[in-house]
């Protein structure tokens, strides 16, 4: 079965709903925002695994959303991730 994938807008709460933590994805997210704006900075991506669901919160606007996923890597979920 593969992983499944919920983007939401950043909320607290998300950081107590995911199990592992996926540094990694919310670094990649940055890192493409930054491209576009010196603003991402202050961004609070939460990236994470609760069982074999991806985690990620996303800007609230279309554009920004867009842009954190517009790095292959955090396009789409590997079928490979295990929870």
């Amino acid at each position: 079965m593969s992983a499944s994938m919920y983007c939401f807008p950043y909320s607290v709460g998300w950081v107590q709903v995911i199990e592992k933590e996926a540094p990694g994805l919310t670094t990649c997210m940055l890192t493409e925002s930054l491209k576009v704006t010196p603003l991402a900075m202050l961004s609070r991506p939460v990236c994470g695994m609760r069982g074999k669901t991806l985690i990620a919160t996303l800007p609230g606007s279309r554009k920004g959303s867009e842009e954190c996923l517009s790095h292959p890597t955090c396009s789409e979920p590997d079928d490979g991730v295990e929870g």
